[in-house]
């Protein structure tokens, strides 16, 4: 997919990061699934994000992934559920 058709952020990966996020993307996606990799057949999905660090946060993150948008989108409530869940718990 060309960072054009992207349909999960509304901006594609900056540029001082587009080489670096898809070589990551890449390894992980080899090393996780092997032959597989880049295929129907992969086992194991992921996420890259990456984003400036700041105070505000201003919203911008750069994203790859593996994975189907839908299966992220699960993902990422998912996650932060736990996260909030640990935090009221104390255990963050």
């Amino acid at each position: 997919m060309s960072d054009e058709e992207h349909n999960i952020g509304d901006k594609p990966i900056e540029g001082e990061h587009r080489e670096a996020m898809r070589l990551i993307a890449k390894t992980v996606d080899d090393i996780f699934n092997g032959e597989k990799a880049r295929t129907p057949e992969a086992t194991v999905g992921f996420i890259l994000m990456t984003f400036p660090f700041g105070d505000p946060y201003d919203g911008r993150t750069n994203y790859i992934s593996n994975c189907r948008p839908e299966d992220v989108e699960g993902l990422l409530v998912d996650q932060l559920e736990r996260i909030r869940e640990r935090r009221e718990q104390g255990n963050v």
